[in-house]
């Protein structure tokens, strides 16, 4: 959901990972609301050997949106679930629409995809690996 990202006083250091309490104080929220909408909003956390709580950039930048959804736009939590769930699928379009309307990558373009079923998985396996590569491209791009 990067390009729904929103402002926050305080700037989200230059690290991989967060532990728990960094977190809270970055997004200014208690620790228990953290694991609450850990649980509510399904985030996928990383967790250590002793499982302490991960986060990354992009866990920071979800809960902001959540956050901002909850407590700014006073959205209930059934609201936020549901308009976070059309930003994913809008950006999905988008991304998709990226893929296949870049003159860049004629391979992938309309024109090129066949109707088999078998060339339409292996089209899903690239357009999957090119929306990852994408988001590392900018995770990486933040730490500069």
């Amino acid at each position: 959901m990067e390009e729904f990202r929103v402002k926050i006083k305080q700037s989200i250091p230059n690290k991989i990972f967060f532990k728990i309490g960094e977190v809270a104080e970055i997004t200014q929220l208690e620790p228990y609301v953290l694991r609450y909408w850990e649980n509510e909003f399904n985030f996928k956390l990383n967790k250590t050997n002793h499982k302490q709580r991960l986060y990354q950039r992009k866990d920071i930048n979800d809960i902001l949106l959540v956050k901002k959804l909850l407590y700014d736009e006073k959205f209930t939590i059934a609201g936020a679930k549901k308009k976070i769930k059309e930003l994913k699928k809008k950006q999905r379009q988008n991304q998709l629409s990226l893929v296949y309307d870049s003159p860049k990558n004629e391979a992938l373009s309309d024109k090129s995809i066949k109707t088999s079923s078998k060339v339409k998985k292996t089209d899903s396996n690239i357009i999957a690996i090119k929306r990852e590569l994408n988001s590392i491209l900018n995770e990486l791009k933040e730490f500069k």
